[in-house]
């Protein structure tokens, strides 16, 4: 009898250690969750800074093609009215 005694509590004893250790891996893998979790919102918020940045750049490129646009047409405007001048006769450019 006394050695069934002593093979439970030596199983016992086992089995609190490995509840230790199992323990101890949850708790390691909720650690690594919320650090993984908490790198996971930093690049979440990276991106949406990226594509803000992204936004304003694409608005910023539109703004410069609409100038670069009116500053064609004036320049088509200026070049037609330099041509039109050319060809009027010296008498109505002078006016």
């Amino acid at each position: 009898m006394g050695a069934q005694v002593q093979e439970l509590k030596k199983q016992q004893r086992l089995l609190v250690f490995a509840c230790s250790v199992l323990a101890l891996m949850v708790f390691v893998a909720g650690i690594y969750a919320f650090v993984q979790r908490g790198i996971a919102l930093q690049m979440e918020k990276q991106a949406i800074e990226t594509e803000k940045r992204t936004m304003e750049c694409e608005k910023e490129a539109m703004m410069q093609m609409r100038m670069a646009e009116r500053a064609r047409a004036e320049a088509l405007a200026a070049r037609e009215e330099a041509l039109r001048n050319s060809q009027l006769p010296k008498s109505n450019r002078d006016k």
